[in-house]
Order: C-alpha cells, then structure tokens, then sequence
C-alpha cells in the first residue's frame, strides 16, 4: 500500500511541477488523478479488512477515510472518464464521434 500511495504522489507532483512550469500536461493530469482516486480507494478498502470487524464501526478513523475515499472518483468526472482521456491523448484516437 505504501508503495502505491508514494506512486499517486509522485504522479501529482510530476502534473503540479509541469503547471509551475506553464508546460502543458493534460495526460499527466488525467494520470495523477485517475491512479490517485484508484489507490485511494484500494488502500482504504484494504485497511478495512486488516481491521477486520472494527475497521467498520465509527470508532477507528479508518472506517471515514474509506468513506471519503468512495467519494473521490465522482467529482470532476470519473476515473472512467479520465482513462478515456489518458487514451485519446496518447494515441490520438477518441472513443466517441
């Protein structure tokens, strides 16, 4: 999980360097956000079961960041659409006419 998480980060510092730098990066984005959402909610839901029974009851914070972490895919589009960016910008092709 640890190594997936540095993974994510990476990924946003990457997209967040190239924004301070004004080079587009569109595909790095749609990357960072995507595979960030994706592990958030993997790890989560991963803490949950190492917690077993307890990792649902409101007493371990664990149980609201899987909560949260649900959530994280939905805003600014889903992570269904971001893949569909990710490949149009690589390969040029567009799922939809």
């Amino acid at each position: 999980m640890a190594t997936q998480i540095d993974a994510a980060r990476l990924l946003t510092l990457r997209a967040g360097d190239m924004i301070d730098k004004g080079i587009r990066c569109d595909v790095e984005c749609s990357m960072a956000k995507w595979y960030g959402t994706e592990i958030g909610v993997n790890t989560t839901r991963q803490a949950v079961q190492i917690h077993g029974g307890n990792g649902v009851t409101k007493e371990f914070v664990v149980e609201r960041l899987a909560r949260e972490a649900i959530i994280g895919p939905i805003p600014d589009g889903t992570t269904e659409i971001q893949k569909l960016l990710i490949a149009r910008m690589l390969t040029g092709v567009q799922a939809f006419r």
